[in-house]
Order: structure tokens, then sequence, then C-alpha cells
């Protein structure tokens, strides 16, 4: 399970716990993390990918990823929903877990989270 001791509400917060779940061992098969672009106030607005990542020497696996239907979930895109920061953590939390439902969820969606 993924875990911070940081508060969840805020931008910094929300950096950190992005930061310590990128060092997780194994986390690059499961989550990609990219700018998608900046806020008005110049921050970097992250687009996580989670689903199970194919092998890179695996075509037909890569070609099924492609096959997979998409979950868009955004979070906080005004300000004041700080009440939806708890609940993405909690869904991005999940989603990187074990958990046998988590690991089904990766296989058969491909998740962009904002």
């Amino acid at each position: 399970a993924v875990v911070s001791t940081q508060s969840t509400g805020s931008y910094t917060a929300l950096q950190a716990h992005l930061l310590e779940v990128q060092h997780l061992h194994g986390i690059n098969t499961i989550l990609r993390r990219q700018t998608l672009c900046h806020s008005l106030g110049g921050n970097p607005v992250d687009l996580l990918t989670i689903t199970q990542f194919p092998s890179p020497y695996n075509k037909s696996a890569a070609a099924a990823l492609n096959e997979r239907d998409y979950v868009v979930l955004t979070a906080r895109v005004h300000p004041g929903e700080s009440n939806a920061s708890w609940i993405m953590k909690g869904v991005i939390n999940f989603l990187l877990s074990d958990h046998e439902k988590a690991q089904m969820l990766r296989s058969k969606f491909v998740f962009k989270i904002v």
C-alpha cells in the first residue's frame, strides 16, 4: 500500500506524494507520470497513467494495451475542492496497490488521472 505522512490538501503535498510513489519498487510497470500543461500560476499539471504496462519486448501485449478502454479521472478542477484531493489520493493508492481487484482493473483499463 502507498502511505504518505503529508497533508493532502495542498499542491506541495500532492507533489511530495507523487514523488514518494514514483520511487516505489517496480512502480514503472504500472505508472507513468508526465506534465500535461502548466497552470495559470505556472505550476506543472501532472497526467498520471496507471495500467499494467506490457514488457517492451512483448509485441502482442503492447497491441492488447491499445485495445483497453480508458478511464479519465480529474480532481481539484476548481479552487476549494479540497475534499477531492483526499478521494483522488485514495483512488491512486488503491490502483497502485497489490490488491487483487486493483491488479484486475489495471489489466483491463488504462487510467488517466489529472
